[in-house]
């Protein structure tokens, strides 16, 4: 995927013009890499064109932040309100779900952890649920214990 199709895929699911659409996937990627370790960073980068890999580069350790100071960081970052920058940063995030790899994906959703769900739930980022989980949800479908 290019870069011209990813930001293509941003801008319709966010419903965002082409300039908002790279801005707000810029925030999102340079705010991912703050978060990120930094070879899970590069290994994202390594499979996304250059123009978007440049904005996953740090040289900094990963700071963990949780969701709602992630989206702060977008929205600061991109000059909009929480709620662009929530549907901004889900856009981005779908169109890693078709830039990159099943292996890669799935690393990030295990380092940005369950919080980050809202933004991951669609496509292979969606998170399993533990077994715990599953037993609960099955116990109360079936009213059994």
């Amino acid at each position: 995927m290019d870069h011209a199709a990813f930001l293509e895929l941003v801008q319709e699911g966010a419903g965002l013009d082409r300039e908002a659409a790279e801005r707000l996937t810029r925030a999102t990627l340079e705010t991912l890499a703050e978060h990120l370790a930094r070879g899970e960073a590069d290994d994202l980068a390594a499979e996304l064109p250059p123009e978007l890999a440049a904005w996953l580069h740090t040289t900094t350790a990963a700071e963990g932040f949780d969701l709602d100071e992630f989206l702060r960081r977008v929205s600061e970052r991109a000059g909009t309100d929480l709620a662009v920058a929530e549907r901004g940063a889900r856009a981005v995030f779908t169109a890693l779900a078709h830039a990159a790899s099943p292996k890669e994906l799935a690393d990030i959703a295990a380092e940005l952890g369950r919080s980050y769900g809202r933004l991951l739930a669609r496509g292979p980022f969606g998170l399993a649920p533990t077994a715990g989980e599953f037993e609960t949800k099955v116990a109360e479908r079936t009213s059994l214990d």
